[in-house]
């Protein structure tokens, strides 16, 4: 069985000039360590955790026990019904509204770490590209001057 070949210069720096080329960073190394090129692979961005979606309560229902009315018979001949009803109604309007106020909060809160989230991961993966592409260049710059023969 023959043993792999190693790459050229010249095909080492024809892959240097793709811009995908540098994909795996395992191989990158090895090249590197075997030129005796002394730059450091710039080490890609480190994961960092998306921002949890909100989660809600239950919003309110007219249905619910807190909002429910019930009429005791003194009520009913009394003729306090109404009067109990819209107090019910009052209390679940009132519920209902600060429900949505606190998801749109929520919301709003969530919308802006998203943003935040997708400019640090830009910002992140910009920068690791530009510095990939300076090392891409430093590398090709070593290689072409041939200061150190391949081993």
């Amino acid at each position: 069985m023959e043993a792999p070949q190693q790459p050229t210069v010249q095909s080492l720096l024809e892959r240097l000039k793709d811009p995908g080329a540098v994909n795996d960073l395992e191989a990158w190394e090895q090249e590197r360590r075997r030129f005796g090129f002394e730059r450091p692979i710039p080490t890609p961005p480190p994961p960092h955790p998306e921002p949890k979606a909100p989660s809600f309560k239950k919003a309110p229902h007219e249905d619910d026990p807190p909002y429910e009315v019930t009429l005791s018979m003194i009520d009913r001949l009394l003729g306090r019904g109404a009067k109990k009803r819209q107090s019910a109604l009052r209390r679940f309007e009132k519920a209902r509204k600060a429900w949505d106020e606190d998801r749109l909060n929520a919301l709003a809160v969530y919308e802006m770490a998203s943003k935040r989230y997708v400019e640090k991961h830009d910002a992140l993966e910009t920068a690791y590209q530009a510095a990939m592409t300076e090392w891409k260049k430093a590398f090709a710059a070593f290689l072409q001057a041939g200061d150190r023969p391949a081993t």
